[in-house]
Parts: structure tokens; C-alpha cells; sequence
């Protein structure tokens, strides 16, 4: 009967250390999903002077861009003009 009982807490540890690690793993991939998405610039800005990926809407709605935001405004960090039309942003993973 013990080894019955042993067995059972063993499989018991084993399931929730399973469990534990499939919610770890969930929490990961919604917390790199959100890094990744497109964050309107209604929504948030990025902090000031971080490097990140632009979307503009047309004319120029095909490119993305590396830029940065100062004081509400995005600067391109190719030739640090001022960039208009911006409509998203997203971090740079390097």
C-alpha cells in the first residue's frame, strides 16, 4: 500500500512540476507576443531616445523604418530628419 502511496505522490510532483512549467512557458510566450506587437502611438510612445522599428501610414505606409522619439517627435537615426506620418512602433530585439 505505501509504495502504491509513493508512487502516487510521485506522479502528483511530476504532474505539477509539469503544470508549473507549462504556465511559465505560457507567461513567456504572451510577454514576447506582446514585445513583438505593433503598439499604436495613440496608445504609448517609446521612451525617449530608444531605437525602435516606425510603420507610417501613406505615402509612406510600405517602409519601416529604425528610429528613435524625442519630446513626442520621431527622428530617423539614419539622417536624425524628422519623421511624419507615424502611426506604430515596436522594439528592436538585438
Amino acid at each position: 500500500m505505501s509504495n502504491l502511496r509513493e508512487k502516487a505522490i510521485e506522479i502528483a510532483k511530476q504532474t505539477s512540476s509539469e503544470s508549473a512549467f507549462m504556465c511559465g512557458y505560457d507567461r513567456a510566450c504572451k510577454e514576447y507576443e506582446e514585445k513583438l506587437r505593433w503598439i499604436p502611438v495613440e496608445e504609448k510612445m517609446p521612451e525617449r531616445d530608444k531605437n525602435v522599428l516606425i510603420k507610417r501610414s501613406a505615402p509612406f505606409h510600405k517602409y519601416e523604418l529604425t528610429a528613435f522619439n524625442r519630446d513626442g517627435i520621431f527622428y530617423s537615426n539614419e539622417t536624425a530628419e524628422k519623421l511624419t506620418n507615424v502611426t506604430h512602433w515596436r522594439s528592436i530585439f538585438l
